[in-house]
């Protein structure tokens, strides 16, 4: 059994993050040198374009973090997204091979919201070609895949379904089309999130943390070390596989994601 303290010091440099949210951190620029020294790469995900602006500038020489450009679904919804917020989306996309956190969610008071987020993502997806985009899908798994399908995205770019917890059909539909999955500790938590990390083919596999889960929050290198390593660790014990093998698949898949 490898314990997390065995990842610590000879694996630190193949933990790829492909989820998480470094403009939430405190001090970021300050966390993201300790990162590196650490050797843990990432893809970090923004939730507006202003969002991406600031941090893109923050971490724009950094070998390790990769800054996608967002506008997630839950802004879009509540209004604080808007026209003015979309378009300059469209700017920053021309320039950007990475996007995200973008997608729909159709949870609770969202769900009357389901046009207005429909047509922001056909929008945003349009705008799409060549990128590596992270998507987030919540009571909307068929919509969002009808989406990447009617808009050509999914032939277009490489998509990723971060913390998936739809349907079954729906997610071999996804495999279907050539979706990714990221996968982290909360997903791993449920019953069926272990069972899709066993059964999800091993390259389409990715690790992600999707933290910190809000804004202004002390995170430190230590924690997404720990964050990391145990997510890795249930995938293995869901697949009863090693390790080590599964950090190699996961890296490898990883690594060639993010050359772009």
């Amino acid at each position: 059994m490898i314990h997390n303290h065995d990842f610590d010091h000879a694996h630190n440099a193949m933990l790829i993050d492909m989820h998480c949210h470094l403009d939430f951190i405190e001090n970021a620029a300050e966390f993201e040198a300790l990162a590196s020294h650490c050797g843990i790469t990432s893809l970090s995900n923004t939730v507006t374009p202003q969002g991406y602006e600031a941090v893109h500038d923050a971490f724009e020489r950094s070998e390790y973090a990769h800054i996608a450009l967002g506008a997630h679904p839950w802004w879009i919804a509540d209004g604080r997204l808007g026209e003015d917020d979309l378009a300059l989306f469209e700017q920053y996309a021309v320039d950007s091979p990475f996007i995200g956190e973008v997608g729909l969610d159709f949870n609770g008071e969202r769900a009357q919201t389901k046009d207005k987020q429909i047509a922001a993502l056909t929008r945003i997806l349009s705008a799409c070609e060549g990128k590596l985009i992270s998507l987030h899908a919540s009571a909307a798994e068929s919509d969002l895949l009808d989406l990447l399908e009617s808009t050509g995205a999914a032939t277009r770019n490489d998509c990723i379904l971060h913390w998936y917890a739809g349907p079954a059909d729906q997610l071999q539909r996804a495999l279907d089309l050539g979706c990714y999955f990221s996968i982290g500790k909360r997903m791993l938590d449920t019953k069926r999130g272990r069972e899709y990390a066993r059964i999800i083919p091993i390259e389409r596999l990715l690790l992600e943390s999707d933290m910190p889960s809000k804004e202004h929050t002390c995170y430190t290198p230590a924690q997404w070390n720990a964050d990391l390593t145990e997510a890795l660790l249930a995938i293995s014990e869901a697949r009863e596989a090693d390790p080590e093998a599964i950090l190699e698949a996961v890296h490898r898949t990883s690594d060639r994601l993010l050359r772009r």
